[in-house]
């Protein structure tokens, strides 16, 4: 199969270490980060959005749920 590029955007809490966590999280699924742009919004949260490639929709839902579960994440949502 050959890997997809989809845009997922997460809106999380403004706090150290969360990048890391989210990062983390991409690795444990095997999903390769292409591009990402995160940035601070004004109130204490951040605006992260993600290029990604995936195998498939099965794979994509995973991370999702993954990524929803993170302490400080508020929503996630692919583009």
């Amino acid at each position: 199969r050959t890997p997809r590029p989809v845009t997922v955007q997460v809106v999380s809490a403004d706090k150290p270490g969360l990048l890391a966590t989210m990062s983390s999280t991409f690795n444990e699924h095997g999903i390769n980060i292409s591009e990402a742009s995160c940035r601070s919004l004004d109130d204490d949260r951040a605006l992260n959005t993600f290029r990604i490639n995936v195998l498939d929709v099965n794979q994509l839902q995973k991370l999702i749920r993954a990524l929803q579960k993170l302490n400080g994440v508020f929503a996630v949502q692919r583009m």
